[in-house]
């Protein structure tokens, strides 16, 4: 006896609803409320830019068109210790960004900007970004508030969607002005300055962020608390301010030094989503940072065709599906995408 496949019921818009929609389309002020299922609603991802780095992109959003990445005119935060790959990695995003003919701002309070490593990891960086130094932590949410106006304008001069990415690098480096007029013996008079200035900011910006089709992106250096000898110990500073207001946040983690011999040249590690607003969070991605290169996109690919079980292991041995030769150790992977049939196959295989 044959199946019979059950209809899906169809959505029906109740006489009420309709009523309100129509009322809504007469209004004068229709930003005021909005239809759910109007193009210009706001709740949908329209718009991403890629990390470049795809393992960890599938964990983040996924746009209306299909594309994975960071969302656009939201507030990302990138957590991790020194050394592990904040700046990298906000150039990795900085370089994606110029792909598409894009642009950004860079807030910088470490005043130590390596404009010679930028621009090997992000061809284009000096034509395409600006910066700010500014001394203190209202400066620098001045700088952000000025950005976004002048990404507004710049939009409107010149019809463009093109990605516009502010980089914070970093919050931890900022002083308050409290701070500032205050003296080394007077260490009370700024507590907790950094947390309200920071949930104020957060507040304010979000509106403007979305409004204006601009990314900030935020590094945090994180520090260990005292006294935690259960949990997790890090933390950082700005309270939980960030913690509430962005819509998602990486956590960076160094797992083993690469070496070559005795020398380090590197490390591996691990991006993890410990907040995610637009896809299931503590997603986990594995990274590889070489000292003077960044993050490899390589590596990436290599362990996202592992994870989706495309590429298959044979002792040291490795073969793509579909696909005749094979490579040796994570290593041969670089050489073996130097064939351009190998190079498509490979390409095929991460739209799966």
């Amino acid at each position: 006896m044959a199946k019979v496949k059950a209809k899906k019921a169809r959505p029906i818009s109740s006489p009420l609803a309709r009523s309100m929609r129509e009322e809504i389309d007469e209004a004068k002020d229709p930003e005021e409320i909005m239809s759910l299922n109007s193009p210009e609603v706001p709740l949908t991802v329209k718009d991403v830019i890629s990390t470049g780095l795809p393992n960890l992109d599938k964990n983040l959003a996924c746009s209306v068109d299909g594309r994975w990445g960071l969302p656009v005119g939201r507030i990302i935060s990138v957590k991790a210790k020194p050394s592990v790959g904040k700046t990298s990695f906000l150039l990795n995003v900085a370089r994606e960004v110029v792909r598409r003919g894009g642009s950004g701002h860079v807030v910088e309070s470490e005043h130590a900007l390596d404009l010679s490593y930028c621009k090997k990891i992000c061809p284009g960086f000096e034509e395409n970004f600006f910066i700010s130094q500014p001394e203190i932590l209202e400066g620098a949410f001045q700088a952000i508030e000025h950005a976004i106006d002048m990404c507004i304008i710049a939009r409107k001069k010149s019809h463009s969607d093109a990605p516009f990415v502010i980089l914070v690098d970093s919050f931890s480096g900022f002083m308050t002005g409290a701070e500032l007029d205050g003296d080394y013996t007077n260490r009370g008079k700024a507590l907790g300055e950094h947390a309200r200035l920071a949930s104020l900011a957060c507040r304010k910006l979000t509106g403007q962020l979305a409004r204006a089709r601009a990314t900030l992106l935020l590094s945090h250096q994180t520090k260990a608390k005292i006294g935690v000898f259960w949990g997790n110990p890090d933390t950082n500073i700005g309270g939980d301010a960030f913690n509430y207001h962005d819509s998602i946040c990486i956590s960076l983690y160094r797992t083993a030094a690469l070496k070559d011999g005795k020398q380090i040249n590197g490390h591996y590690g691990v991006a993890k989503t410990t907040k995610n607003k637009l896809f299931p969070p503590f997603r986990e991605a594995r990274i590889k940072v070489v000292n003077g290169l960044g993050f490899s996109k390589h590596f990436a690919i290599f362990d996202m065709l592992m994870s989706n079980g495309t590429l298959k292991k044979s002792g040291a041995w490795y073969k793509l599906e579909g696909y005749p030769d094979k490579f040796q150790g994570e290593s041969g992977f670089s050489k073996f995408l130097r064939n351009p049939k190998a190079r498509a196959a490979v390409l095929k295989a991460m739209k799966v």
